[in-house]
Formats: C-alpha cells, structure tokens, sequence
C-alpha cells in the first residue's frame, strides 16, 4: 500500500470507523454481527480499517486495542459512542442511538439543506 492510499481514507459524516487486525480473534468472532448490523443499519456508513496498514489512523484516533469501534455524527466524533473491545451489544446499541441522531439532524435541516441566518 502506498502512502497515497493510505489517506485516502476519509470520516464517515454518518458512520462508524471499524479498527480491526487480521490476526485479532475477537474481530473475526463478532464480524458476522456487525456485518448484520451493516445491514440493518444502510444509512450508515462502515468504513473498516485494517490498524496494520493503517498506522497513521490509529495514532490519530488513538486506538489502543482491537476491535474499535468511532461513532461520527455529521462528520463529528461522537466520543461517547465509541466501543473498544468486542462488546457486541454495546456495538449494536451505540448504531441504533447514530441512526436515530441521524434522523434527529436530518428532521432539522430546512428544506434547501441551508443554515437560517436570521439577522438580529
């Protein structure tokens, strides 16, 4: 993988970063739920991120253990959201409450998509 590739990795504006290893037990253990998950969940976006050709990310996300798991809302991190470990419940729970912020945002935005400036 060049260095060019490797940035080209981008945060979801609704989605999950999903930091996982080929060698991690626990990953290949939960990934039939999160591919489930992936599913029933199509208006996110689950971007997954190999953390040994991903160096960069990881020290940027300061991942720490595998599987990871970044919850972004409008393209923001929603810390609290983040799961680390294989704790599929929390991983299930923590989709559901980004899929409904989404359609809380997405309820809000006026009709043109454009900020009201409202002059005072």
């Amino acid at each position: 993988m060049t260095d060019e590739e490797k940035y080209q990795i981008e945060v979801p504006k609704y989605g999950v970063m999903q930091f996982t290893a080929t060698w991690c037990g626990p990953c290949h253990r939960i990934e039939p739920e999160v591919l489930e998950l992936i599913k029933e969940f199509p208006d996110l976006n689950v971007v997954k991120i190999d953390v040994d050709e991903h160096n960069d990310l990881c020290n940027e996300h300061q991942i720490t253990c595998m599987p990871t798991f970044i919850f972004f809302n409008n393209s923001i991190r929603e810390h609290e959201l983040d799961v680390s470990g294989a704790d599929v419940e929390k991983i299930k729970e923590n989709f559901k409450k980004l899929s409904e912020l989404k359609k809380k945002n997405q309820i809000n935005l006026p009709r043109n998509n454009k900020a009201e400036v409202k002059n005072g």
